[in-house]
């Protein structure tokens, strides 16, 4: 979803314009966004997180695999954490901006 976001649906936002993207947003987070992308959020980081659990208590796969595991762990929640504390808020805000392009 993220590489679908940066490569197809960023550059042809910017070619339509920063209001159409605002109004797309925000019913894009109505509804059942709503539900789903923190639903799919959550989902991507407690199997990330049970994924190094069950490594850390299998004795037998242990050894080159750890750093990449532990790795994908840590990331999975700096970005949880950066989506709480940036990305939310400014969903939020977009709600109330109006349709004015230079407050958006």
């Amino acid at each position: 979803m993220t590489l679908n976001r940066t490569l197809v649906q960023l550059p042809a936002w910017q070619g339509i314009g920063v209001v159409a993207w605002a109004d797309f947003t925000r019913a894009e987070n109505t509804g059942i966004g709503t539900i789903f992308y923190p639903a799919l959020g959550l989902a991507a980081l407690l199997l990330t997180i049970g994924t190094a659990v069950a490594f850390r208590f299998d004795r037998d796969k242990r050894g080159a695999c750890s750093p990449p595991i532990y790795a994908s762990t840590v990331l999975a929640i700096t970005w949880a954490l950066v989506t709480r504390v940036v990305l939310v808020p400014a969903m939020f805000a977009l709600k109330t901006a109006g349709g004015n392009a230079v407050e958006l």
